[in-house]
């Protein structure tokens, strides 16, 4: 599972980003991608897009889980710089 993520900066920030499938690019619906075990949980829509919002700068790990794809984390880090 590949995902692409963007980080949107403000007096809060957010995460945005979107899965796909590592073997053919296509897009993936309905993984769940928990925030830094559990704390924040979103759901990727029917274009792979997930969404967390007002977060804190800092260190974060995306954990993406899928019945159809195996498990796959990544750390992201949040800043204003």
């Amino acid at each position: 599972m590949l995902c692409f993520l963007s980080v949107a900066a403000s007096a809060q920030f957010r995460i945005i980003g979107a899965v796909f499938s590592a073997t053919d690019s296509s897009l993936v619906k309905d993984c769940t991608v928990y925030l830094d075990n559990g704390k924040k949980i979103s759901v990727s829509d029917g274009q792979g897009k997930f969404l967390f919002e007002d977060l804190g700068s800092g260190q974060y790990t995306l954990h993406f889980m899928s019945p159809d794809y195996a498990y796959h984390k990544t750390d992201v880090l949040v800043s204003s710089n």
